[in-house]
């Protein structure tokens, strides 16, 4: 299994982009967007070959006051080559508890 033609087969059933570079880094990012614009973040970190660690991110930036009291949640899993896809699955519906408790949703045509 190529992890990059993996990862982008299962984006595009969910409508999403991975980003591959940053700056001069190699990552392994996922912004999910819902419908009012917040975002949230999956990446994937590779431990070694077939041993991988699934993040998923969220930062309420809709708090404007300076001292910046903000929601946040996380979400982690390690998992491995053959268990990846239900982990992304999971990821990805743990991000749309995250919007539904805050009234969002993410709806794609």
């Amino acid at each position: 299994m190529k992890l990059i033609t993996y990862l982008e087969d299962w984006c595009e059933d969910y409508q999403l982009k991975i980003y591959k570079e940053y700056k001069d880094y190699e990552v392994r990012w996922i912004p999910i967007i819902d419908n009012k614009g917040s975002k949230y973040e999956l990446s994937i970190k590779l431990r070694d070959d077939s041993e991988f660690k699934v993040n998923l991110f969220w930062l309420d930036d809709t708090d404007k006051r300076i001292t910046r009291l903000r929601n946040k949640k996380e979400w982690s899993k390690e998992t491995n080559k053959e268990n990846l896809e239900e982990t992304l699955t999971e990821a990805y519906t743990v991000c749309k508890f995250w919007m539904k408790e805050i009234d969002h949703k993410r709806e794609f045509i």
